[in-house]
């Protein structure tokens, strides 16, 4: 349980003359702990093919990491950015340290 946070303000330039202030937490939606079904994964796939995108859809980190190896070019710089998931699936360690990809992260001699 996160506990409420009080804050001291100085207030109109006088020594010793402060305000307080009580922050509240706010509540944690716990919705956001559970995945998506697959049903809502296919209509959110469905939804962004019909907006012009390509969606694709995998269940597992092993299925991910083959899929963006498919996808990602060779040829040209790719960036990870900083993602727990990118860590966490093994995609970030193969694009920037497998030698398959030129990483963003890692810098290139030139050519």
């Amino acid at each position: 349980m996160h506990e409420a946070v009080t804050l001291e303000r100085a207030q109109g330039g006088g020594q010793g003359n402060t305000t307080e202030t009580e922050i509240e937490p706010l509540p944690i939606d716990e919705s956001f702990a559970v995945p998506a079904s697959r049903a809502q994964l296919s209509r959110a796939a469905k939804g962004l093919t019909e907006r012009g995108y390509t969606a694709h859809v995998v269940y597992t980190a092993a299925q991910a990491r083959v899929l963006v190896r498919w996808l990602l070019p060779r040829d040209r710089s790719v960036f990870t950015a900083v993602s727990e998931t990118m860590l966490i699936s093994g995609i970030q360690a193969d694009v920037d340290t497998a030698g398959d990809f030129r990483s963003g992260a890692r810098p290139t001699s030139p050519t």
